[in-house]
């Protein structure tokens, strides 16, 4: 089903080990700086039941100089990110389903 970002972004090197999901988001709609992202992740067991959620989240650091300046200011476009599995949902857990709920970028 299509999200309300899904035209933004796009997901990078995604992958799932017993301990985190791991991957990237690249802004694909513009190239401006990641001001907040969220991602969740849903870990499933083998009958596809969820199991539980955890999710990564970015903010950029306001001290930051937002300006273009010709110091060679950094713009993100791209941002890597890890969600651990919870350590109760290890054993069980053999798929996860991955979804940005928040992204601000100017």
């Amino acid at each position: 089903m299509a999200g309300p970002f899904d035209d933004r972004f796009r997901f990078a090197h995604l992958g799932l080990t017993d301990r985190a999901v791991t991957g990237g988001v690249k802004i694909t709609s513009d190239v401006s700086e990641i001001l907040d992202l969220q991602v969740v992740a849903g870990f499933y067991d083998a009958r596809g039941r969820l199991l539980g959620q955890d999710r990564f989240t970015y903010h950029v650091d306001e001290s930051h100089d937002h300006g273009g300046d010709a110091g060679g200011s950094h713009t993100a476009v791209h941002q890597d990110f890890r969600i651990a599995v919870p350590r109760a949902l290890r054993d069980e857990s053999v798929a996860a389903g991955v979804g940005v709920t928040v992204l601000v970028n100017e």
